[in-house]
């Protein structure tokens, strides 16, 4: 919420998702969280378009 304040997001601008990955998604998301700061959001975009 923090975070939000201080980019002056309304919380009732914010969405709330839903879903799973398995095991494989999951290691190359920890792999790819070492050399990026935006890991989430790069790996789940395609899930948040759908």
């Amino acid at each position: 919420m923090n975070i939000l304040n201080k980019l002056k997001v309304s919380f009732y601008d914010v969405e709330k998702y839903e879903i799973s990955i398995g095991l494989e998604e999951g290691l190359r998301m920890l792999k790819a969280s070492l050399l990026s700061g935006s890991t989430l959001s790069d790996s789940l975009a395609h899930q948040l378009k759908k």
